[in-house]
């Protein structure tokens, strides 16, 4: 969830400015991330690193900057599945039968903008606060709503109050949410299920702890084993404790990790890395996700001049002492690693490996074992890559991510 939220608000980290502010971000979402959103999205709307990164911190009553107040409508609240786009905001077509609004147009974001105008970091404390000089004090309209003149910072508060407690928000939301732990197109069921949850809690201070527990306990989410692809970043998660790795995080493994085409942080745009399958499953990123596999299979501790280097996966040494046939083997490291069985025409090839021409039913020499359980051999099954330690590099990718 720190992951999903962390692109859901993304900031670049190697921002002029966010650069040193990204750590407070980071304890912010940490904070937030099972309470309210409402005060989440208060806390995110004032940290250095997001008032940086989108400017805000030069937007001022003289010389307006919208880059905030776009991002806040487009990506961190309703979303562009509820942009009217270019429109008089008298428009029958954005308004319901009863006249409230189904989602927002530019003037609303431009009326946004003005109300967060003096909102900034002090340079000497490097805290938020609100100056008042730099604060356009007049009448605004945002979303059909009249922001009465000379409010100051509340101006800014009640339009995230506005945006965040808005019915668009929470299917913005919780869609997003069911994309990240479902599948790329969720079904409609489980997203409205999960927004009349987030509206009807929508001043709980543990409103997204209540949303999450309706989208992990849905008949959605219990279906919906292999929809996703996993990024990078969980892919290699998933194999340093699948393996049990002696883990640190050093520039050796990050060379390695960086390749595959989530480097912690690092994506540009507001919009944070793609969340869908095929952003993730194309030639290139497979490539580099079976050679990354291959370079933790030989990643090590440099002992030095004096001392043994030592090897921070260690798969035979987590092998209990019992498993010594190839099919011991085979089911042992299966289930450690998928944590479900593999189909008959799957598991035979990897004990036909592990064995090399012995009875499967008896014991290998120590030394075979050893040398087998980290051999790898090219994955043959394109349709879904995945990682072996002793075979493919074909089903560590798409083990269920629940697992």
């Amino acid at each position: 969830l720190t992951d999903y939220w962390h692109n859901h608000f993304n900031v670049y980290k190697y921002g002029d400015r966010s650069a040193p502010m990204f750590s407070h971000l980071d304890r912010v979402i940490r904070k937030n991330q099972f309470g309210n959103f409402l005060t989440f999205l208060k806390a995110v709307a004032q940290s250095p690193a997001m008032l940086y990164y989108l400017d805000n911190q030069s937007n001022s009553g003289d010389k307006p900057n919208e880059n905030y107040a776009r991002e806040l409508f487009e990506l961190h609240v309703m979303g562009a599945e509820n942009y009217f786009g270019v429109r008089s905001i008298d428009d029958p077509a954005i308004k319901d039968e009863e006249g409230n609004r189904l989602g927002y147009v530019d003037s609303d974001v431009y009326g946004a903008t003005t109300c967060f105008t003096g909102w900034r970091i002090n340079e000497d404390t490097g805290y938020f606060e609100f100056d008042e000089s730099r604060h356009f004090p007049y009448t605004k309209i945002v979303m059909g709503k009249v922001i009465p003149e000379f409010q100051g910072i509340k101006d800014g508060e009640d339009v995230l109050e506005m945006l965040a407690y808005h019915p668009a928000s929470a299917r913005y939301i919780c869609r997003r949410l069911c994309r990240r732990l479902i599948s790329d197109n969720p079904p409609e069921s489980v997203v409205q299920a999960a927004a009349d949850v987030f509206v009807a809690n929508q001043t709980a201070p543990d409103q997204l702890k209540k949303v999450y527990r309706t989208i992990l306990l849905s008949p959605e989410f219990r279906s919906a084993w292999g929809e996703k692809v996993k990024r990078p970043f969980e892919f290699s998660v998933s194999l340093l404790r699948a393996l049990g790795a002696d883990f640190a995080p050093e520039d050796s493994f990050f060379w390695s990790y960086d390749s595959i085409g989530q480097e912690l942080f690092a994506w540009r745009p507001p919009n944070g890395y793609p969340d869908d399958r095929e952003a993730w499953s194309g030639t290139m990123p497979m490539l580099q996700r079976w050679r990354h596999c291959n370079w933790l299979l030989g990643w090590y501790i440099d002992g030095g001049e004096e001392g043994e280097d030592v090897y921070r996966l260690r798969p035979e040494a987590q092998t209990p002492a019992d498993r010594k046939t190839p099919n011991d083997l085979v089911e042992f490291w299966i289930g450690r690693i998928l944590g479900r069985p593999l189909p008959p025409n799957e598991r035979q090839p990897i004990v036909e490996f592990m064995a090399s021409g012995r009875n499967p039913d008896f014991d290998l020499p120590a030394d075979q074992i050893e040398e087998r359980l980290v051999q790898r051999r090219q994955a043959g099954d394109f349709r879904r890559p995945v990682v072996h330690l002793d075979v493919d590099v074909d089903r560590v990718l798409a083990f269920p991510r629940r697992s």
